[in-house]
């Protein structure tokens, strides 16, 4: 089992994840009102935008379920 504590830290930290997810959402919409351009290249940079943070998020949640070896 794990050691004492575990439970309350990975809480901890998954809601940290979800603050600075807020924080990054609401910074990505005041930033695309601010510009308000049109257009497809705009639309793929979003895109390309929205996969990376998606991609990010799955390998820090990988790595976290991984036991690290002791080294």
């Amino acid at each position: 089992l794990g050691e004492v504590g575990d439970g309350l830290r990975r809480a901890a930290f998954v809601a940290l994840l979800g603050v600075a997810a807020f924080l990054v959402a609401t910074t990505l919409l005041a930033l695309v009102d601010a510009v308000r351009a049109r257009g497809l290249a705009l639309d793929l940079l979003g895109a390309l935008a929205a996969v990376t943070v998606l991609a990010t998020v799955l390998v820090v949640a990988r790595s976290q379920r991984q036991p690290s070896n002791g080294a």
